[in-house]
């Protein structure tokens, strides 16, 4: 009796390591399958990331969420500046996304000039912050930058990314689709991606930010460990603010990112406020984006900014840096 128990349970041991190993081997050829397939993306944010993570090396980088993307002329910039330009701008990423990128671009290339473009509400504690780092997941084997960030999004993340197909959940119909469609626009213009529509909504006070939540400690630390190792680097590092159509005042994520870029000795660009914009509504896409029209223009003179910028030597010391932000917010 004990020997033909022994048996069920050796057979039903034997059966279970066959299913795990069939588990393991679906997952495993379906996670290769997946990775092909976004490293071969032709356009999408999927092959903008790629791009950004693997392969972008330019004498310009713009960082950002969307508001990067839409708003940054890249081939107006090389054309004035006489610089090879990137924009690695992605839709709904946060300061931890931008840190990656860059550690991973500066690990090859040595970029002469960054441009970070900061969210009103960027150092914000918010849920959604982390995990948006999901973004990161097809990066955690082969960017060792990525995993400590990507480890934060929670305590168990480290044991679901043993699974080669975890990193593309909810991707595959996206994949299959990037992976043969034809360059977008976005690809041609070096990741900047305009925005046509003109805005509908009045101007108005913008009571979205709430000047008395927590800021994230850990997305200020990161904040200051970009502007410090860019600069580290030999790049010259500009933080901007970019228009808004909305009346709203300093947030406590403009304080503090303007106060530590000036200690870093980083010009701190606020367009919050500028006129410029808030007079022509027909500027704007909707109230957080330039449409084309509008990002040409601020484009434009952010360009005049930056050679004013080379022209002072600013960044040297954070009084250069103080000094170069004021004469924005003062127009």
């Amino acid at each position: 009796m004990k020997y033909d128990s022994l048996q069920h349970y050796r057979r039903f041991a034997a059966k279970l390591a066959l299913f795990l190993a069939i588990l393991l081997g679906m997952d495993f050829g379906a996670g290769y399958l997946m990775e092909r397939l976004y490293r071969n993306q032709h356009r999408s944010l999927y092959y903008h990331s790629n791009y950004a993570f693997r392969e972008a090396k330019a004498d310009l980088v713009f960082f950002g969420s969307s508001r990067s993307r839409r708003h940054y002329d890249t081939m107006l910039f090389e054309r004035e500046l006489g610089l090879s330009a990137y924009n690695a701008g992605r839709d709904g990423s946060y300061i931890p996304y931008h840190y990656a990128v860059l550690k991973s671009m500066l690990s090859r290339s040595k970029p002469k000039l960054i441009v970070l473009d900061l969210l009103c509400d960027e150092f914000v504690k918010t849920p959604a912050m982390f995990q948006r780092l999901s973004s990161l997941l097809p990066y955690y084997r082969s960017t060792p930058a990525v995993r400590p960030l990507v480890e934060m999004r929670g305590p168990f993340e480290k044991l679901k990314l043993l699974s080669r197909t975890y990193p593309y959940n909810s991707m595959m119909l996206t994949l299959v689709a990037g992976a043969w469609e034809s360059p977008d626009f976005a690809v041609r213009s070096k990741g900047y991606d305009p925005l046509h529509r003109d805005c509908v909504s009045p101007l108005t006070e913008l009571n979205a930010y709430d000047h008395s939540a927590d800021l994230d400690s850990v997305s200020v630390a990161l904040y200051k460990s970009f502007l410090t190792e860019a600069k580290s680097q030999g790049a010259q590092v500009v933080v901007v603010v970019s228009p808004i159509y909305r009346l709203v005042r300093p947030t406590p994520t403009m304080k503090l990112a303007q106060k530590i870029a000036a200690e870093a000795g980083v010009p701190f660009l606020d367009y919050t406020q500028e006129t410029t914009y808030l007079r022509h509504r027909n500027y704007f896409h909707d109230v957080n984006h330039l449409n084309l029209r509008g990002s040409r223009i601020f484009s434009g003179e952010v360009v005049n900014r930056l050679r004013l910028l080379e022209k002072s030597g600013s960044g040297q010391a954070s009084s250069d840096a103080m000094a170069f932000s004021t004469s924005v917010t003062g127009n």
